[in-house]
């Protein structure tokens, strides 16, 4: 008697319940939005140093250090955003906060209507909470520091440039004018 006939329903509904719990546990780690848009082979939207501007408030530009990107083979989830051609608006928005829900709004309304696809590619997590490790135990990895610095912020990432524009969630009324100047940076 040979296996394949013996299979019993209850068999193909446990089967069917892990393998949804599986696919579950690995969509946390895919970026569905921009899962299937491919990096051009030159920058996108590189231009001149950034222009402050006097009307956006509190607005950082760091570098991403170096140690974060020697981890990147080991610690790969954000990879992507710190890796090519394209810039990426990252938002870690929590739901029990006011003013991250309204970023990620407005977010979402300056993208569908306001043009802003071309120059960016976002992406919202929107979890009740995110923490972050490193493997191995390390001390400095992509993970963490997207977490140390993104988190309550709003981050445009630059991978051609190693750059980060940090800019608190106090803001939401100024996210356009905000995409908008650093849209050829």
């Amino acid at each position: 008697m040979k296996l394949t006939e013996k299979i019993q329903g209850w068999e193909v509904c446990i089967f069917a319940i892990c393998a949804w719990i599986i696919l579950l546990q690995c969509a946390k780690y895919i970026d569905f939005e921009n899962a299937l848009k491919k990096d051009s082979p030159t920058p996108v939207h590189i231009g001149g140093p950034i222009q402050r501007d006097p009307n956006l408030p509190q607005v950082t530009v760091t570098d991403i250090p170096d140690s974060v990107y020697k981890t990147l083979d080991r610690d790969s989830k954000f990879k992507r955003y710190l890796t090519g051609n394209h810039k990426y608006v990252v938002l870690f928005a929590h739901p029990n906060i006011s003013s991250s829900e309204d970023y990620a709004q407005k977010l979402r309304y300056a993208f569908s209507k306001q043009g802003f696809a071309q120059y960016y590619r976002k992406r919202i997590y929107q979890k009740g909470s995110w923490f972050a490790t490193c493997p191995n135990g390390e001390i400095q990895c992509a993970s963490l520091w997207l977490h140390q610095t993104c988190f309550g912020n709003l981050c445009l990432l630059n991978p051609v440039r190693k750059q980060a524009v940090i800019v608190p969630l106090h803001h939401a009324d100024q996210l356009p004018a905000l995409l908008e100047a650093y849209k050829e940076w």
